[in-house]
């Protein structure tokens, strides 16, 4: 939903800033940040894919990385909000402005503390439920009311477009 909003927005140039290469989720979300690219028939560049860890400190890193690229990106997508504070910092230290410059946008909402601009447009989880969903499956193991098969339970996502994906690009 995140790459195909910046696609709608005339954004052709986006680097996704992710997790570990070993961890599912930062494996799916790179997944559909390609695939997004394939819908779209622009081929999903590899070398705008950054791995790294789903702290600020990676954040940072990544984003000078991607921005030190020819041609750089119009947009970031970070695949947590910790790297993408880590890669508001790095913009802001070479003087771009979101979404002025460049967009950003992420996967979860920032932290309540965190209520300066630009308010980030994100893909917001529903933590709440997932936190309850894992606790009944612990006690349903616990009190042997179910198998012990894998379960796959997918629970919906919500799209906050705010400031930082810009306005539509020529």
């Amino acid at each position: 939903q995140l790459t195909n909003h910046l696609l709608s927005l005339g954004h052709k140039h986006i680097a996704m800033l992710s997790g570990p290469e070993t961890v599912s989720t930062a494996v799916d979300r790179a997944n559909g940040y390609q695939q997004a690219l394939t819908n779209a028939n622009l081929s999903p560049d590899v070398s705008r894919l950054y791995w790294g860890e789903f702290t600020q400190a990676s954040g940072y890193q990544l984003a000078k990385a991607a921005l030190s690229t020819s041609p750089p990106p119009t947009a970031l997508f970070a695949a947590n909000n910790f790297i993408a504070i880590g890669a508001l910092h790095a913009l802001k230290e070479l003087d771009l402005r979101v979404p002025d410059d460049i967009a950003l946008v992420t996967v979860d909402d920032t932290p309540p503390t965190f209520l300066q601009e630009p308010f980030m447009t994100v893909i917001a989880q529903p933590a709440r439920d997932m936190g309850q969903q894992a606790a009944q499956l612990i006690l349903d193991r616990l009190t042997d009311t179910t198998d012990n098969s894998r379960q796959h339970i997918i629970l919906p996502t919500q799209l906050f477009v705010r400031a930082s994906s810009g306005q539509k690009i020529e």
